[in-house]
């Protein structure tokens, strides 16, 4: 069996961290190490933990130095979170890359221009429990496959309800959201 170049597997590091921004909008460093560079088997072996997934020093180098291929080429741009944070998200340029490989894609810059702190900490969170629930073996949609209506409740959602997180597995569901104070316009307080 012959080994893989050194070039064949990087570009493939670069293909799986494009995906991981179609399918979330935007990722931080410790987000793609835990997501892209750990093995996670084909079917849950227990109950789901949503804790969060610490990712090896190892896999924050080379998703790091993958980034950095990535920004320089420029298939994804970068922005601060609040908390500071490098936050990821496709470029015009990555968007066509995944395009050219069969995956109807779209630039995320809308993504990372401005958005509030509560809305970034939402989203932070939210990404932590579908890649805890990937890295498990669950079947995920992301809280932007659920925005976009790719999910199996589509755009209406079930009975007129969308999740945050939606992991599967088998004939089990779990339905996640957090908890928002003061967003449903009629409840009064």
């Amino acid at each position: 069996m012959q080994d893989k170049d050194g070039r064949q597997i990087a570009r493939e590091n670069e293909i799986r961290c494009l995906r991981a921004l179609h399918r979330f909008g935007w990722l931080r460093t410790r987000d793609f190490a835990t997501l892209c560079w750990r093995r996670w088997p084909s079917k849950p072996s227990g109950p789901l933990d949503v804790g969060p997934v610490s990712p090896t020093a190892s896999a924050i180098r080379m998703a790091q130095r993958t980034l950095c291929r990535l920004r320089d080429n420029r298939l994804v741009i970068r922005s601060k979170g609040p908390d500071g944070s490098v936050v990821y998200a496709l470029s015009e340029g990555g968007a066509r890359t995944l395009s050219n490989a069969g995956i109807a894609a779209v630039s995320g810059k809308d993504l990372v221009r401005r958005y509030s702190s509560a809305y970034y900490r939402h989203r932070c969170i939210s990404n932590e429990v579908a890649i805890a629930g990937i890295v498990q073996g669950f079947r995920a949609s992301t809280e932007r496959e659920i925005s976009q209506g790719l999910w199996l409740g589509s755009e209406e959602g079930i009975v007129g309800k969308r999740p945050d997180v939606l992991l599967r597995s088998g004939m089990h569901v779990y339905w996640i959201c957090q908890r928002r104070c003061n967003t449903d316009p009629l409840r009064t307080e």
